[in-house]
């Protein structure tokens, strides 16, 4: 409802700016008529930027996805609150500065002390994921869980994660015949499943050996649909 409200309030204050100008600017009125229809035009033309409306439309299919994901694929997910979520994770920057960062995430929330968090370079299993192009799984458990080049701040931020599926998602390539071929160019993303309980990184562990057995079609066809957004 306020949203709403919210939005007419909008919409009535564009309508009476010109009726304002026109009577209060006098010998200005057309030079503040111009400027107005600019800024209009420069707000709209922002909002409605190509690349935001893609991102709006990923967001509500990725969710529609993973949701489906986690309530079929993973067992236990049809628990409440979820025990797990997914980041989708992008390179940005170069070189020694490069960093992954969150392109888009599902059931992570502010409370969360790595939400929308970033991963400096050779920092975390993602950016081992990402490098070498091989899904990994890991767990808080396991000795290799330290191997990764957390800092003491990285490791506190994520103490409340069990375990990590991560998997690496490929852009197309072109073979010469003209046909780009997904899942088979460089690594774009990754994708990380977090389990947040024990009992969940029982689940990612089950679920990384079928899938590194060619045994999770389901999850495949998943992480190609996923593909098409990065």
């Amino acid at each position: 409802m306020w949203w709403r409200l919210g939005q007419a309030g909008l919409a009535t204050t564009l309508t009476m700016v010109p009726v304002l100008i026109r009577q209060y600017a006098g010998a200005w009125t057309l030079l503040a008529l111009i400027a107005y229809g600019a800024a209009v035009f420069g707000g709209a033309f922002w909002k409605l930027r190509p690349e935001k409306r893609l991102a709006a439309i990923r967001e509500a299919s990725l969710n529609a996805a993973f949701h489906e994901t986690f309530q079929k694929d993973f067992r236990g997910g049809k628990k409440q609150p979820s025990p797990f979520r997914v980041h989708v994770f992008t390179p940005s920057g170069y070189w020694w500065w490069r960093k992954l960062v969150v392109a888009y995430s599902f059931n992570s929330h502010p409370s969360h002390a790595d939400h929308k968090m970033s991963w400096p370079r050779n920092h975390g299993v993602i950016w081992d994921v990402f490098k070498s192009g091989r899904a990994n799984c890991c767990f808080r458990t396991e000795e290799k869980w330290n191997e990764y080049g957390l800092t003491n701040a990285e490791r506190q931020a994520t103490k409340h994660v069990f375990g990590i599926f991560a998997i690496p998602i490929r852009g197309p390539t072109d073979n010469g015949d003209g046909q780009a071929k997904r899942n088979q160019g460089k690594v774009s993303a990754v994708v990380s499943f977090d389990a947040l309980t024990p009992e969940a990184a029982n689940v990612l562990q089950e679920l990384y050996v079928d899938f590194s057995q060619n045994r999770s079609k389901p999850l495949l066809d998943r992480m190609a649909y996923v593909s098409l957004y990065f």
